[in-house]
């Protein structure tokens, strides 16, 4: 693997994802974040991971900084109101999934995360 490659990181990342470890691949996304603070989808990745490792407040930080980063991609705000509710931060979560709805009326899972808080 090349190890500037900001894209090479990130792929390696997913093919370590899908064989169960999230350790691995939380290491690449954030060498990929490294390369190049504002790609928000390897910041959005390494929240994802690390929300499936349990270290919330770490995702929920990831997921703050994508919405800095693409303010009208309603992704960001999606998965943060799934990271909040696992938080059992109820309003929170309620407030970060309304704004992805207003970001994506179609946004079904954001719909779906109201549904369940």
């Amino acid at each position: 693997m090349t190890p500037g490659n900001v894209a090479a990181h990130s792929n390696r990342a997913i093919a370590l994802q899908d064989r169960a470890d999230a350790e691995g691949a939380v290491r690449c996304l954030e060498q990929a974040i490294h390369l190049k603070p504002t790609d928000a989808e390897s910041r959005l990745r390494l929240g994802k991971a690390l929300r499936s490792r349990g270290r919330m407040r770490e995702a929920i930080d990831c997921f703050s900084r994508v919405i800095n980063l693409t303010p009208d991609d309603p992704a960001g705000r999606l998965n943060l109101g799934a990271a909040l509710g696992d938080y059992a931060r109820t309003q929170d979560t309620i407030d970060a999934d309304m704004q992805a709805i207003k970001l994506a009326l179609d946004n079904s899972a954001a719909y779906y995360n109201l549904g369940v808080v």
